[in-house]
């Protein structure tokens, strides 16, 4: 692996945002940050001095102390690049997280289990699992969005139907089923059910209300023949009870042995909601996509093509109160291991800009997925320093 050192701090040198380091309260040896649907949080893993792994918190101005949500021997969670925790305030400022942990030998033997705290993150409830089996296997991308009544929409990738097999170039038996429940103020899953019964294995999942009320969520879905295109759900219930059939995002055509670990990004503040993901398309030309919500017919408008080279995907998204949607997304340099998160902004029905360089950095799985959130009219952004291993945050204003 080649480590590859970020820029220079002070500012970035495209025109239209410039970037300061925020005191990020983070130790070294940390990873998959992540922040809140509300963009509240930003969450984050890292390694104790003991040798385990902690799962940490702090406010989005990292103004707010940091938190230590859960930890655990470093045997006793499943913790990778791709897959990482999620942390939910619903509307009590209620908290609800998720992570990973150990279920039995297998490499891939893990439960996706969250934990409630109804004090604004100073007592969790003792974890308990999202789903209902007993399967040693597979799961996990969760996502969660908060019910109008109170509590959460928690969905997840579930392998019980799978046999707990997984190769090098995917899943040897069964298929991956994409499941949802709903959370309540002492972590207890309800309500579990089934939203498609063949899905891609290991791409991330999307899940943000509706602007009109309700949620959607994307996922990568697999056909037979093993296309591998994204498909949404939604439903337009403010309880989040009942939910559409899938639909196809759009016919990318993406034909893949494998899943490619590539999720899409949903990003959504008052009348505004829209969806960015990767793709290879039929000609396995990369590319970044972008869609907006059309609420009179309940779907995704037709998709744009960000204007980007060399492309690698790991999306990130974040909607401004002008209805400006932020992408970032990893774009591979030529002739090295190095790469750079890039950024563009967009709206709906007009021509895009040019997208910028944030940051410059590995073109390898160390770099993890980038976390994007709109704070007024400023952008918040935070990524793994490869050469450093640690997590670190940045304030984008112009």
């Amino acid at each position: 692996m080649i480590a590859i050192a970020l820029l220079s701090l002070a500012t970035i040198t495209a025109p239209e945002w410039e970037l300061f380091e925020l005191e990020a309260p983070t130790e070294a040896r940390s990873m998959a940050p992540r922040f809140s649907g509300a963009g509240d949080w930003l969450t984050w893993i890292e390694v104790s001095p003991e040798g385990g792994w902690v799962l940490a918190s702090a406010g989005i101005d990292l103004e707010r102390r940091r938190r230590e949500i859960a930890s655990a021997a470093r045997d006793a969670w499943f913790v990778n690049w791709a897959d990482r925790p999620v942390l939910s305030a619903d509307t009590t400022d209620a908290l609800a997280a998720t992570w990973l942990r150990m279920n039995g030998e297998g490499t891939y033997a893990y439960d996706a289990v969250v934990s409630v705290s109804v004090d604004g993150g100073g007592r969790w409830t003792a974890p308990r699992k999202l789903h209902s089996d007993e399967v040693e296997g597979e799961h996990g991308f969760v996502s969660l969005t908060p019910r109008a009544a109170g509590g959460w929409a928690a969905c997840w990738l579930d392998g019980r139907a799978m046999g707990g097999g997984h190769d090098a170039h995917g899943h040897a038996a069964g298929d991956m089923q994409l499941r949802l429940a709903h959370v309540d103020y002492e972590g207890r899953a309800q309500r579990e059910r089934v939203l498609d019964e063949r899905v891609c294995e290991c791409c991330p999942t999307a899940l943000a209300p509706l602007p009109g009320g309700g949620a959607v969520l994307v996922y990568r879905d697999r056909a037979e023949d093993e296309t591998r295109d994204f498909s949404y759900v939604f439903c337009t219930d403010p309880e989040l009870d009942r939910w559409s059939s899938p639909r196809r995002l759009h016919g990318d055509g993406w034909v893949i042995e494998g899943c490619p670990v590539n999720g899409a990004a949903l990003a959504t503040q008052g009348d505004e909601l829209a969806v960015t993901w990767f793709t290879m398309g039929k000609d396995e030309t990369p590319r970044v996509l972008y869609a907006f919500w059309d609420e009179g017919s309940n779907s995704f408008g037709a998709p744009i093509e960000i204007e980007a080279s060399r492309p690698l995907g790991r999306v990130s998204a974040a909607m401004l109160p002008n209805g400006e949607l932020a992408v970032c997304w990893l774009e591979a340099l030529s002739g090295a291991e190095a790469a750079e998160w890039r950024l563009g902004m967009f709206r709906r029905d007009e021509e895009q800009r040019a997208s910028q360089v944030i940051l410059q950095t590995s073109a390898s799985r160390a770099s993890g997925i980038s976390a994007l959130a709109g704070r007024g009219d400023e952008l918040l952004f935070s990524c793994a320093d490869v050469e450093e291993r640690r997590i670190r945050a940045f304030r984008l204003t112009r």
